[in-house]
């Protein structure tokens, strides 16, 4: 009797996300997971709440220590999120980039357009 095995699909890992404030106003948002077309949408808006939040123009620095995927909408999302922050005064850092996520952006270039020094 022959055995099958069945291949593993590997689940999707959730983003989570959790924001801090520094003692000069600015944000600092965490996140943890994939960055993908479904979970891009999520980062935008909870970036954009985070952005309204804010009573004077400050800096968003996005962790993504944690980030283990992003694809095209993911680098879209940051793309958006940027153009949004800039044209309501704010700035966005990246922090703690790494591996496949830093190729990537180093890849598309937009590793140029973060790369302003950040606080982690």
């Amino acid at each position: 009797m022959k055995l099958r095995h069945r291949r593993s699909i590997p689940q999707h890992v959730p983003l989570m996300m959790s924001d801090h404030t520094d003692g000069a106003g600015d944000a600092l948002v965490t996140v943890r997971g994939e960055i993908d077309i479904t979970t891009a949408p999520l980062l935008e808006a909870h970036i954009r709440r985070t952005l309204l939040a804010r009573r004077r123009p400050a800096d968003i620095v996005l962790d993504l220590r944690g980030v283990t995927f992003m694809d095209a909408s993911g680098l879209t999302a940051l793309v958006h999120i940027d153009d949004h922050a800039r044209r309501n005064g704010h700035g966005i850092r990246l922090a703690g980039v790494s591996g496949a996520v830093a190729r990537l952006l180093r890849i598309t270039r937009l590793d140029r357009r973060f790369s302003a020094p950040c606080r982690p």
